[in-house]
């Protein structure tokens, strides 16, 4: 059922949000264009559109995997029973994880990239002898950036899905663990053929704070941690234009009781999740989110 609904979701984001992409890397070589000036190229308004992504498809994701969770064990007591309170929390769960991670060098590291791809073509047209105001109209126009836009909304897509769905199942208070689920198909990363492998990736379950080993046979110890497909702390090979997710299953003890959170604390990035979810009951966080995203 996650499954579904994350395809579904993944597809009206990719709609949405590519163009958004683009039309910020766009903004940044006009920048260039107009002052000829790298220091004036600013990641701010990036940082806002990434925000606005996970906070939209991470909440929606949040909300499918904790009624996945809730469905599976009828008749037990969740925390944040209502829809506003929860996705409140959810939205300030979201935004911890993104700070945690380091979204500031993330928006820093693809503006570096924007400005190297802009000196390249700037070497280029010196060789070609264009003087600089060819230069500069055949690059405001040359659509340098438009690959890695499109890469960039895939890649964070599916890390907005797939951290918003583990801030759905940790809501739930349960103890969890977390299955791998990939995209079956031949686009799948897979071995001899890739350097890394997501198709026996597919069904692999762990305790939700243990961390995933994701072959890549171009380092050294043949494979990569990672808390869930795209996580940002893995590289470009097992990350970028990811469409695998995740789904949950609640655990339960020697005398056939679910687990809680409460009685097993989590370690991790659930222990950020977790923490940020219990902090958040009673607070109204508008102004928080409205200033990362306005």
């Amino acid at each position: 059922m996650i499954w579904q609904d994350y395809r579904k979701l993944y597809a009206n984001a990719l709609k949405q949000y590519s163009p958004k992409f683009k039309k910020e890397l766009q903004k940044q070589v006009d920048t260039y264009c107009r002052t000829q000036n790298f220091n004036a190229i600013s990641d701010k308004s990036l940082k806002k559109t990434i925000y606005k992504l996970h906070l939209a498809m991470g909440t929606k994701m949040a909300l499918i995997s904790e009624s996945a969770v809730k469905r599976s064990v009828k008749g037990v007591y969740m925390p944040l029973e209502y829809k506003s309170q929860k996705t409140d929390a959810f939205q300030y769960a979201i935004i911890q994880v993104l700070q945690n991670d380091g979204l500031d060098q993330l928006a820093a590291d693809i503006t570096d990239t924007t400005k190297e791809q802009i000196r390249r073509f700037l070497i280029q047209s010196a060789e070609k002898n264009y003087t600089l105001p060819e230069t500069i109209a055949l690059l405001r126009t040359s659509g340098i950036t438009d690959y890695r836009a499109e890469l960039i909304a895939r890649t964070e897509t599916g890390r907005a899905a797939n951290i918003g769905s583990m801030v759905g199942a940790t809501s739930t208070g349960l103890v969890t663990i977390k299955e791998w689920i990939s995209a079956r198909d031949n686009r799948t990363r897979r071995e001899p053929r890739d350097h890394t492998d997501h198709l026996n990736m597919d069904g692999v379950k762990l305790p939700m704070e243990k961390q995933f080993q994701v072959p890549n046979n171009q380092v050294g110890l043949g494979y990569e941690l990672m808390d869930h497909p795209c996580d940002s702390k893995a590289s470009a090979a097992n990350v970028c234009n990811c469409r695998c997710t995740l789904g949950y299953e609640a655990v339960r003890g020697a005398n056939g009781k679910l687990l809680t959170l409460q009685d097993n604390p989590p370690m991790g990035r659930i222990a950020v999740i977790w923490n940020a979810l219990q902090n958040v009951i009673g607070q109204t966080i508008g102004k928080l989110i409205a200033s990362l995203i306005q």
